[in-house]
């Protein structure tokens, strides 16, 4: 028995963000896999594993990396916490409250997502424009940014600061 989202279920990405994904694969970009807690479908166009980058080291020691900055994270109230504290999936099982608040807390959970895949992977650097402006409280604060640049080593940059640093090489 396997238990877990349908993928046949999602709609596909839409054409621009499909074209990107495309282009961004033919660049040479890989995807690094999350913890998937959202258990949400995963769209047809990421389903073949050679899309993803494989770790320097086992995918055991990766993934406890992951999970471990997760705990860490919701620790804080980010990440999944954000999620929670808005009514969890309870919230998403009828007419929310407060549907804007509701949003906001699943791009925060994808956002201690992506930053647990970071960690977990050992990437030098997270390419981000998200300052997390408009978002309050966030594990892209400057807070969070700063802790997690102490405690992980995640240093931060957006993208145009990632192309002046290629640039200047």
């Amino acid at each position: 028995m396997t238990m877990g989202p349908d993928d046949a279920r999602h709609p596909g990405l839409p054409e621009m963000q499909s074209a990107k994904l495309k282009s961004a694969f033919d660049a040479g970009i890989r995807l690094m896999r999350t913890a998937s807690w959202l258990g949400l479908p995963s769209p047809t166009e990421i389903g073949d594993p050679a899309l993803f980058a494989q770790g320097a080291r086992g995918a055991g020691e990766r993934e406890q990396r992951q999970i471990d900055a997760l705990a860490r994270i919701e620790a804080r109230g980010v990440g999944r916490a954000a999620f929670e504290a808005a009514g969890g999936w309870q919230g998403a099982g009828g007419v929310l409250q407060d549907e804007k608040r509701f949003r906001k807390a699943c791009a925060e959970w994808a956002d201690g997502e992506l930053v647990a895949a970071h960690i977990g992977y050992r990437n030098d650097i997270l390419c981000t424009n998200d300052q997390a402006h408009a978002a309050g409280r966030s594990i892209l604060d400057p807070t969070n940014r700063a802790w997690l640049t102490a405690e992980f080593g995640v240093q931060f940059a957006t993208l145009d600061e990632l192309l002046g640093q290629i640039s200047a090489t």
